[in-house]
C-alpha cells in the first residue's frame, strides 16, 4: 500500500494536503518508542458520536474506574467560532 501511495505522490498530488492524511508517518514515531500495548488510538468521529463510550474505553485502558464520569466531560461551548 505504501508503494501505491508513493506512486500517487510522484504523479503530482499536492504533498501538503496528501501527507497530512497519512497518519502512519506521524504515529510511527510513537510506535517506535512505545510498545503497541501501551498505546491506544481513537477516531475523532467515534468521540463525537459516542463520547461516553470513548471516555470509558480510555479509562479502562488506563486502569481507571470506568464508572467515573467527570462532571464537565461533555460540556459544549455554545460559541461556534472565534470569528463570529
Amino acid at each position: 500500500m505504501l508503494k501505491a501511495i508513493e506512486a500517487d505522490q510522484k504523479q503530482g498530488y499536492p504533498e501538503q494536503y496528501f501527507e497530512k492524511g497519512l497518519y502512519y508517518y506521524y504515529l510511527k514515531k510513537y510506535f517506535d518508542i512505545f510498545d503497541r500495548q501501551n498505546t491506544k488510538l481513537f477516531l475523532f468521529e467515534d468521540f463525537t458520536s459516542d463520547p461516553l463510550k470513548v471516555v470509558k474505553d480510555i479509562f479502562t485502558f488506563l486502569n481507571v474506574d470506568s464508572s467515573f464520569v467527570p462532571q464537565r466531560c461533555f460540556f459544549r461551548n455554545p460559541k461556534k467560532s472565534d470569528y463570529l
